[in-house]
């Protein structure tokens, strides 16, 4: 029986590839955005707005060092800084679009904030992750 890795593709530079990769380190980064949320918001007694955005500094961390060391292997920008300042931009507009979804969710919908930001982490991955393959993680043209 052929492993998953083979089904999906055997090299890193695959979009299927990275994509599960990418699945994977997401779910982490999400561990870290998630428990800070609810740390924050439970325990901390901070708005859970404000805790969502002390979370995504956290999952935006965990996520750039794991996707640059493992998901992707193609490197559009050659200076770090920068690309990691392009990294960030790009996380701050999912966070822009996660708090809006977090919030008509929350507010308007009144689904429980943690199944929201559950249902707003499935969105934003699906951004992060077409933006950031396009704009920073591709070779250069």
């Amino acid at each position: 029986m052929r492993s998953l890795k083979s089904l999906l593709c055997h090299k890193s530079s695959c979009i299927k590839t990275q994509f599960f990769r990418a699945l994977i380190v997401g779910g982490i980064a999400f561990l870290g955005d998630f428990m800070a949320l609810y740390g924050f918001t439970e325990w901390g007694q901070i708005n859970y707005l404000y805790s969502a955005c002390l979370g995504f500094v956290i999952g935006v961390f965990i996520n750039y060092q794991l996707s640059i060391h493992w998901v992707f292997p193609a490197r559009r920008v050659k200076n770090h800084y920068l690309e990691f300042l392009l990294f960030v931009i790009i996380g701050l507009m999912g966070i822009c679009l996660n708090l809006a979804i977090l919030y008509e969710l929350t507010e308007e919908i009144h689904i429980y904030y943690l199944y929201s930001k559950i249902i707003a982490t499935v969105v934003i991955f699906i951004f992060n992750f077409g933006v950031r393959k396009i704009y920073l993680f591709t070779q250069p043209a």
